[in-house]
């Protein structure tokens, strides 16, 4: 299977400080969802190619914060919950929304404490991750217990 032309060869490493470089410009941006939860605006961008996308949909949501909470037995702690878009339910982290203002780590603490009981120790912060392509929210993870 040929590797595709924009992706590096496995042995390099991308730089993420050269990625700000490759930004797309907005041209032309329209509102047309506007919902508690969501906002769905339909762009018109510049790549750095040149190249325009007339009719880019990019999807705004706010900020979740999830828990990686282990036991003192080292189980991990995890919730089941229906999601409506895949008609199922789904095994997933203790998580929730950041509320504006929040700090990230409180807001997964909280969220923890209210979807499963568990709480105690001081959790850190571990990292942060995004919906790549058209999201604009992001996942930010904690750690509970040794």
């Amino acid at each position: 299977m040929a590797r595709p032309s924009g992706c590096p060869k496995k042995k390099d490493k991308v730089k993420l400080s050269s990625m700000k470089s490759r930004s797309w410009k907005v041209l032309h941006s329209q509102l047309l969802l506007d919902r508690r939860y969501l906002q769905v605006m339909e762009q018109k961008v510049e790549l750095p190619n040149g190249e325009k996308i007339d009719d880019f949909a990019l999807v705004q949501s706010p900020s979740w914060a999830a828990m990686v909470c282990l036991t003192a037995d080292r189980d991990l702690v995890l919730v089941e919950q229906y999601r409506h878009g895949h008609e199922g339910l789904s095994l997933e982290l203790p998580a929730g929304i950041v509320d504006p203002g929040e700090d990230p780590v409180q807001a997964a603490t909280r969220e923890l404490a209210e979807e499963t009981g568990y709480g105690g120790e001081s959790p850190s912060t571990k990292g942060r991750n995004f919906v790549p392509g058209f999201g604009t929210h992001e996942t930010k993870s904690s750690t509970e217990g040794k």
